[in-house]
């Protein structure tokens, strides 16, 4: 269904939709826009870096949960410094929040897994649903196979710093040795068909989260600027491109134009 002149959606995420089995998958891209104007996780390890007077070289961005995990082994508040540079004073839910949560019918409903820290799709949902929904933050996680609700998969700066998954040593405990966010993941990809929003090329979390992909899992899609990652179709990711021309503009009136076409009775 093309939902835009340039934006068509597979009939398969569509039929997941309707049979209440999709999920959307969040990740940082999407508080990116204004009023959230959040940083992606490169300009997040930045600002950790410069708050804690440590000089940017060359090459860190290959290797930014390492380096964090370096960085909090020296004695650096580095979980203290994500927080508080996400919980920036006027920070608030944008269109993509708002259309994303408006892509499920109910709050009993809501399906929402997101990387983010931020709870800018909590508030959205309140607001769309006059309701709290269902929220659960790492390492709590509900049965991949059975939730509904907004699903913080790296933790939300509403728990202790301790708790947020951002250092190399964080992801190995939530994908390797306590794997608590790669069950979940495993799960939730056999039962549910995926849409990742807010993901770039080489995200360090979609590094991680290939761990969760397995080659069983319901159809998995992405929306992706005009040119896709290339290591998507490793990870079985069936991209969804958008043109890029005006920045991600043509992304928010995608999945807004989707949102608006779910919600319409048959008489609309």
């Amino acid at each position: 269904m093309w939902v835009t002149g340039d934006v068509n959606l597979p009939e398969a995420l569509l039929e997941a939709q309707q049979e209440e089995r999709l999920v959307a998958f969040v990740g940082a891209g999407v508080s990116a826009g204004p009023p959230s104007s959040l940083p992606l996780f490169e300009a997040l390890a930045r600002q950790v870096a410069a708050a804690a007077e440590i000089r940017w070289e060359e090459g860190f961005e290959e290797r930014l949960d390492w380096h964090l995990g370096r960085w909090a082994d020296q004695g650096i508040a580095v979980h203290q410094l994500v927080k508080s540079k996400i919980t920036a004073p006027g920070s608030q839910p944008n269109r993509l929040h708002e259309s994303i949560v408006r892509l499920f019918p109910s709050a009993a409903q809501l399906r929402i897994v997101t990387t983010n820290y931020d709870t800018h799709l909590t508030t959205a949902a309140t607001a769309l649903f006059g309701t709290d929904p269902e929220v659960y933050r790492a390492p709590a996680l509900p049965l991949g196979r059975d939730f509904n609700g907004i699903v913080y998969l790296h933790g939300s700066v509403e728990q202790p710093p301790s708790s947020l998954v951002v250092t190399d040593r964080d992801f190995g405990h939530a994908y390797l040795t306590d794997a608590w966010a790669a069950r979940f993941l495993q799960e939730m990809f056999r039962k549910y068909t995926v849409f990742f929003i807010g993901y770039s090329h080489d995200d360090v979390v979609m590094n991680y989260l290939a761990r969760g992909l397995l080659p069983d899992s319901r159809p998995r899609f992405g929306f992706a600027p005009n040119h896709p990652p290339a290591k998507w179709p490793a990870f079985g990711i069936e991209p969804i491109c958008y043109p890029d021309a005006n920045g991600h503009a043509a992304l928010g009136d995608a999945v807004g134009n989707w949102a608006d076409l779910s919600r319409m009775g048959l008489l609309d």
